[in-house]
This record gives structure tokens, C-alpha cells and sequence, in this order.
């Protein structure tokens, strides 16, 4: 962060939101407030995915899905959504260790 964006936290997790919606191919503008919310939280993480642009279109979709319900009321739906999508689940715990 230091070094790609001058220690700038708030530069680092807007340009991160960009990056994630471009690779995602989801266009941002009619999400709500607490989506928003959720993608600039996954973002900086899966910015750090090296072939999260490689994933096939269903992956995205259903990622995409997830960080949307994130932002929801049924965190049931949002655990369950999770618990599907083995290939993000394995590059947070890779993220993670």
C-alpha cells in the first residue's frame, strides 16, 4: 500500500473497488449503499487473488452474489452462498495462512 499508493488507505480501497468491478464485468452504479459497503470490504482481499480475472463467468457471477448478500438482511443466504463457492473459500484460507 505504502509503495503503489503513498500509504493512501481510502486511494488503495477505492481503486480496488474499480478493479474488482472490472474483473468481476459488474457494473456498480445501481448497487445500494451497504452493497457498496460489502464490495469495498472484499475488495483489497481479492484484489490480492492472482487469477481471480481467470475465473470461469458462472464464479464471478456467484461472487458477486455473495458480496450483495453481504449487504443483505439474511446472513443465512450470505453464509450459504459462501459456503458453495469452494474457490473463493480456498484463496481466503490461502489469503489467510
Amino acid at each position: 500500500m505504502a509503495a503503489k499508493f503513498g500509504g493512501e488507505a481510502e486511494r488503495m480501497r477505492s481503486e480496488s473497488v474499480k478493479a474488482v468491478a472490472r474483473v468481476l464485468k459488474t457494473d456498480t452504479t445501481r448497487w445500494n449503499g451497504d452493497e457498496l459497503t460489502a464490495l469495498r470490504d472484499f475488495a483489497v482481499v481479492l484484489g490480492l487473488v492472482p487469477d481471480l480475472g481467470r475465473w470461469s463467468t458462472v464464479e464471478k457471477q456467484q461472487l458477486v452474489q455473495i458480496i450483495q448478500a453481504k449487504a443483505g438482511r439474511d446472513e443465512a443466504r450470505y453464509l450459504k452462498l459462501m459456503q458453495r463457492h469452494i474457490r473463493l473459500r480456498k484463496e481466503i484460507t490461502r489469503l489467510g495462512s
